[in-house]
């Protein structure tokens, strides 16, 4: 009865671990295959900022579009509901502000 009892426990405890893992992947992998646009001006100090964390860290998976072209700029316009940059768009949803961008990099595409 008693080693029937721990082998339960065992695989209970096994199977929260192995859920666990399979939690974190998943989420990893929705991060990475999330489609990230980051909306630009060339020559923005923020922008700059934001552009330079991306390179220094190596994230591949986010689309740069300089709103100086009419079409993105529409097209932040119609995500965010302004044209202010630097704009993150992530699941349509516009994030703003170069520290908050930083962050949610830091927190989400890093760990990716």
């Amino acid at each position: 009865m008693i080693p029937m009892l721990m082998r339960s426990l065992f695989f209970q405890r096994y199977n929260k671990l192995l859920f666990a893992i399979l939690i974190n992947l998943a989420v990893s992998s929705m991060i990475s295959a999330t489609n990230l646009t980051l909306y630009v001006l060339p020559r923005c100090p923020y922008c700059i900022k934001v552009e330079r964390f991306i390179d220094d860290n190596n994230i591949q998976n986010i689309k740069t579009k300089n709103i100086e072209d009419a079409a993105n700029k529409e097209e932040l316009i119609s995500i965010g509901g302004k044209k202010q940059v630097p704009c993150l768009v992530h699941d349509n949803k516009a994030l703003y502000e170069s520290d908050d961008i930083i962050c949610w990099l830091k927190d989400n595409a890093l760990k990716a």
